[in-house]
């Protein structure tokens, strides 16, 4: 039985997601799009890793976790091969991913989730309390961002950046975080958390490092010193973990019209850039933004976010998207065998 309080989790960062990268295309142009734009780096990709962390089973066997990797493995070939095609016939040349070795764009997070299950597996067996870990992988983290050569290249910056989260998840679960119905009190601290980053996201924008939130850069890349790049982002992970449990205990927890809409998340994710990547090679926002302004940008951003989502959930874009990843899933050999 699926939990409707995590896929209610899913959908809406998901949601957000979608939002951040069609505010991307413009969100130099405009203050009130970069504000919402950190506020919504600042907190949907923590969620996201940690409910990706929640579904994760420590005693999941051989056969379970080889179809968990191949679930990703697919889907992630099949799109880098998607993406690209449209860059090469359009632009005439491979995109800046892969000539760095990187994941294509928004596919990094299917390379990272792949790896963070490996890595998972093998924490899991520790002896000691996961907490520990938690704290040791976030120092590892702290650590990694004083060396040059972790960055994009297979995502590897990225990877180590958010794999706290992931083992989060995980805790939370242990304890059934999701299961609790919190108190007053706190549900209202909750909602003061999450209030703070918009206003720090509005009013103090400068606080906000977007490339500490990408988590892709190394301090020296970012012009930060050790010390200092080391420091702003143990503050981040302080932060963030704050978000992270305040909108896990303000996420509603019925079913509604959106909770299916969770369930179908990975569609919405693989499938909006080319909605995202249309507004880009058509150059419609060139056309636009100088008729418009902040807060009509943003307007037209949601507007174009909820039409995104809308069709990459349709019943026959959601049918269609299962069955070409489960035939040539099918085609692939079983590994083992």
């Amino acid at each position: 039985m699926r939990l409707h309080k995590l896929d209610n989790g899913k959908f809406w960062m998901v949601a957000l997601v979608v939002l951040g990268h069609v505010l991307e295309r413009r969100m130099h142009d405009f203050a009130i799009a970069r504000s919402l734009y950190q506020a919504i780096y600042l907190v949907h990709v923590p969620v996201l890793v940690t409910l990706s962390g929640m579904t994760f089973r420590s005693n999941e066997t051989e056969e379970l976790l080889r179809k968990g990797l191949k679930s990703l493995g697919v889907p992630l070939v099949l799109f880098t091969m998607l993406y690209e095609l449209p860059h090469v016939v359009i632009l005439g040349s491979l995109s800046k991913y892969s000539r760095k070795f990187s994941p294509y764009w928004l596919l990094w997070f299917l390379v990272s989730l792949l790896c963070w299950r490996l890595m998972a597996n093998h924490v899991s067996r520790l002896k000691w309390p996961l907490p520990y870990t938690i704290v040791v992988f976030i120092m590892l983290a702290v650590g990694a961002g004083g060396v040059d050569s972790i960055g994009y290249p297979f995502s590897l910056s990225r990877t180590i950046v958010f794999f706290p989260f992931f083992l989060l998840g995980m805790e939370l679960q242990k304890r059934n975080v999701l299961h609790l119905r919190m108190p007053a009190f706190y549900r209202w601290s909750a909602g003061l958390i999450v209030l703070s980053m918009l206003i720090i996201s509005y009013r103090y924008p400068s606080l906000v490092s977007l490339n500490i939130l990408y988590g892709v850069k190394s301090y020296a890349a970012q012009g930060l010193s050790l010390g200092a790049g080391g420091l702003t982002r143990a503050l981040w992970y302080i932060y963030a973990v704050l978000l992270v449990l305040s909108v896990l205990t303000l996420l509603p927890t019925n079913a509604s019209r959106w909770t299916k809409l969770g369930a179908q998340s990975m569609s919405i994710y693989l499938l909006h850039g080319y909605g995202v990547k249309f507004l880009e090679y058509a150059n419609i926002l060139d056309v636009l933004s100088p008729r418009l302004s902040g807060s009509t940008f943003v307007a037209f951003a949601l507007i174009y976010t909820a039409l995104l989502v809308f069709l990459t959930t349709r019943e026959p874009v959601e049918q269609g998207f299962q069955k070409v990843i489960s035939i040539i899933s099918s085609i692939l050999p079983e590994s083992g065998k």
